[in-house]
């Protein structure tokens, strides 16, 4: 289940437990905790907590969206010139691509608050879809030495690193589809931690991380 799956699922949690329990209050609470679970009114600190969890939400959303339209594009574009290795390898690349929306586990970006830049490697060692595939290719001694020259850097910048155009080669992909592949991010992290309908104050359940 991926991590914009999992967020509403757990939303969903959160309400018919909050529904039932009226949320933590203090004693002299009691009775209207008790008129907000009757009424199914969502008690005010909730409300907060929700809009931070929303734009995370959508956030996900919009990484996986992007992610499967690129992997489409890519699996109906003529491979002809490609050599049969490397069209295996292309094959395989976009499995991997596939692999990483589905697991739903995206970087944060903590540097640049308010607009959206690229992620290679966030401070919770969560690659972006590029790292990843270099990962998966058994590229992490490159990985590594791109996130620690700029972290923020973008794909088709690394049109003169002689590395990466090599592996681009190898993998039947262009600096243009790498481009392509490789999302920006916004300043929302949504952590999943537990499942659905099971919620506990972090670390487990949900925790949103702060730039």
């Amino acid at each position: 289940m991926s991590t914009s799956s999992r967020a509403v699922a757990a939303i969903g949690g959160l309400c018919l437990l909050f529904a039932a329990s009226g949320g933590p209050r203090e004693a002299s609470e009691e009775a209207s905790g008790l008129t907000a679970a009757r009424t199914g009114a969502v008690p005010h600190w909730f409300a907060a907590m929700s809009s931070r969890i929303e734009p995370a939400v959508l956030e996900a959303r919009r990484i996986e969206g992007h992610l499967r339209d690129v992997e489409e594009a890519l699996r109906r574009k003529a491979t002809d010139a490609l050599s049969a290795a490397q069209r295996e390898r292309r094959n395989t690349a976009l499995n991997w691509l596939r692999e990483y929306r589905e697991r739903g586990e995206f970087p944060h970006n903590h540097t640049h608050a308010g607009g959206r830049v690229p992620v290679f490697v966030d401070e919770h060692g969560t690659p972006c879809a590029v790292a990843y595939l270099l990962q998966r290719s058994g590229r992490e001694n490159l990985v590594r030495e791109i996130a620690g020259a700029d972290n923020n850097v973008y794909a088709w910048e690394l049109a003169d690193d002689g590395r990466f155009s090599e592996w681009l080669d190898e993998m039947g992909l262009t600096l243009e589809e790498a481009a392509r592949i490789q999302p920006n991010y916004a300043d929302y992290c949504l952590c999943i931690v537990a499942e659905a309908m099971e919620w506990t104050p972090p670390p487990g359940g949900i925790a949103m991380c702060q730039g």
